[in-house]
């Protein structure tokens, strides 16, 4: 197993919940609230192969891979993870709704952003998301 580099992992996945989520939730019509419970298509009546739809349906996997990364992750870093980045919380105010130091939340912070980029991974790898999005950083 490749040692992970956990800084830039870290910034990796702070960047990409930072903007490039915003982005794919625009462009899906969907906000951050969505994120947080999972996400239902019913898209049994669309042709998924349609070139119009084919970004769609990609970015809209993207999100739903995110969903479940969050929601699969461990407690303090998943409650951690979706107060900073879909309630856009400060560390601080992090730290103060659920009583951990501002230490405590940056540690957790770090240790979560890594296990969210594996578990990112994972769904996209099942769910056959082409191409797919690695935010781990290796040494």
């Amino acid at each position: 197993m490749k040692n992970i580099d956990q800084r830039t992992t870290f910034k990796n996945v702070s960047k990409f919940l930072k903007s490039t989520i915003n982005n794919l939730l625009n462009l899906t019509g969907m906000h951050k609230a969505d994120l947080k419970q999972p996400i239902s298509n019913d898209l049994s009546n669309v042709n998924k192969d349609d070139p119009a739809l084919k970004e769609y349906f990609y970015y809209a996997s993207v999100l739903n891979c995110v969903q479940k990364a969050l929601d699969n992750m461990t407690e303090p870093c998943k409650q951690i993870l979706i107060k900073r980045y879909l309630d856009d919380l400060t560390s601080e105010r992090v730290a103060l709704s659920i009583n951990l130091s501002a230490t405590s939340v940056d540690r957790y912070s770090s240790h979560g952003a890594v296990e969210f980029a594996q578990r990112f991974i994972y769904y996209q790898q099942i769910n056959h998301v082409t191409p797919l999005i690695d935010l781990v950083a290796y040494k």
